[in-house]
């Protein structure tokens, strides 16, 4: 029986434990290096293991100028986004309040025209 295992980051300590753990069960571990694992996980039936282990084609990412690139660009957008909602909000916050001031005067000179104001909104019990 053959099982494959990731060499994960783990302290000698662990390492030498897990050892003597398999051993108790007559099981020997032997340790391989990525370079040697990969070619002999091509040619066997277990080649879908390559994916688990970090194998990728790097010829496939796209370049490291692109994504820099990309980066930029995403980050500019913002940026410039942000300025815009910076620089533009009062305004259109200034806008909004004149315009409720505007419909609020004419309930407010009715009102006064009437003689007395209209009443308040009820208060709901809470």
């Amino acid at each position: 029986m053959i099982t494959v295992c990731q060499n994960m980051a783990m302290s000698a300590e662990d390492k030498l434990l897990m050892r003597h753990q398999l051993r108790k069960h007559k099981i020997l571990m032997k340790v391989f290096l990525n370079q040697v694992l990969k070619p002999f996980l091509e040619e066997s039936k277990c080649q879908n293991l390559l994916l688990l282990f970090g194998f990728i084609n790097y010829s496939k990412l796209p370049s490291l100028a692109l994504v820099q690139g990309e980066l930029v660009g995403g980050l500019s957008f913002l940026m410039a986004q942000t300025h815009f909602l910076l620089q533009h909000q009062p305004l259109q916050l200034t806008a909004l309040l004149d315009q409720f001031v505007r419909q609020q005067c004419p309930r407010d000179s009715a009102a006064s025209a009437r003689g007395k104001p209209d009443p308040p909104d009820p208060v709901p019990d809470s």
